[in-house]
């Protein structure tokens, strides 16, 4: 999708990758420096990079860097096979440069299809003092209430049929038996199931096959709704923060189209503790209806959303449970799954959805 090879190992990250990816994707621009820092690794590498540049758009790119790739990942094919790799860099070429939400500057992007790996070529934000957020970390109520409304600003944007029209190719966040999505959702029921005895009360009277009749239920409301496009994975870690400024969406690989209840549901419960979420989820649900309202949508009436946003508990639950610890630190995973269990004992999400 550039003029540059998508870099399989870290040596590849060199002066001439790093050239050929500018240029081909426009900048006439030569390196005439380049710094590569330690790599991070979660569902993604990621790599920071200072460079220095000469030529006739050398001025319009920043020293700071940012390679997001899938160099020698251990969960490469199973990501690759979820398809979250080509939705991102598809995401940043073809949907994000014109939605009203603030996200990353990509300067240069590809994929291939021949072993699904990918990059992004991505502003450093940290550059720009932008902090950001880490998986597992708790937000303020305000913090949240800000997110809520670049979520609202999506959400209505993409309830214009024209613009929902070009994402044919996004799937859709119903996930039919079969799917990998589905089996994601077997392997997280019954990781909850195990963990009953350790872990709470959620689930304690529920078997595996309960939650997944549960997530079926889910995925036929979801599939009945009229879509919208949804960021998919809003935990703290995919955002940053500006000071002063609009929370940053960063992270796009989850992408969806689906019902609007299950960003705003994932957001809460992945980032309050569950006694701030209890105390402040329905201002902050009110709150997010007020503003999608006011950029001219629709939305249903506050009972239907609170509903709405019960049962999307489910999904979050599921996914977080199934995840493997190459993703994140196993006491990240036991934290977030554990918010979203209390979530859903405390928000009675399998009654919501017809248990």
């Amino acid at each position: 999708m550039t003029g540059a090879e998508v870099p399989r190992v870290r040596a590849d990250l060199d002066a001439g990758w790093l050239e050929a990816a500018l240029r081909g994707a426009g900048h006439r621009v030569r390196v005439t420096g380049l710094r590569v820092a330690p790599t991070d690794q979660g569902t993604s590498t990621r790599i920071a990079l200072a460079a220095r540049f000469s030529g006739p758009d050398a001025a319009a790119l920043p020293e700071r860097l940012f390679v997001k790739a899938s160099l020698s990942h251990p969960l490469h094919e199973v990501m690759a096979a979820a398809g979250i790799y080509v939705t991102e860099v598809r995401m940043y070429q073809e949907v994000l440069p014109t939605a009203p939400v603030a996200v990353p500057a990509v300067y240069a992007s590809g994929y291939s299809p021949d072993d699904g790996r990918f990059f992004l070529l991505m502003e450093d934000l940290t550059a720009r003092g932008c902090a950001w957020g880490a998986a597992g970390q708790l937000l303020t109520p305000d913090a949240v209430a800000g997110v809520l409304s670049e979520l609202a600003a999506l959400h209505a944007a993409f309830r214009d049929p024209v613009r929902r029209g070009a994402l044919s190719w996004v799937r859709r966040c119903a996930a039919p038996a079969g799917s990998t999505t589905y089996a994601y959702a077997r392997r997280g029921a019954e990781a909850v199931c195990a963990a009953a005895d350790r872990a709470g009360p959620a689930g304690e009277e529920a078997g595996p096959e309960s939650w997944m009749a549960a997530f079926a239920r889910l995925t036929a409301f979801d599939d009945a709704v009229r879509p919208t496009l949804l960021h998919g994975d809003p935990h703290p870690g995919n955002l940053a923060f500006v000071p002063g400024g609009r929370p940053v969406l960063a992270d796009w690989q989850a992408a969806r189209r689906g019902h609007w209840a299950h960003d705003v549901a994932y957001l809460l419960a992945s980032a309050l503790s569950p006694g701030d979420r209890a105390a402040h989820e329905r201002d902050l649900l009110a709150g997010y209806l007020d503003e999608v309202a006011a950029r001219g949508a629709a939305v249903p009436s506050f009972a239907g959303a609170w509903d709405a946003y019960r049962a999307q508990m489910v999904y979050g639950l599921l996914m977080w449970a199934a995840t493997p610890e190459g993703s994140h630190p196993a006491k990240v995973l036991a934290a977030v799954t554990q918010r979203f269990r209390t979530a859903c004992t405390e928000l009675e999400s399998l009654t919501a959805l017809g248990r």
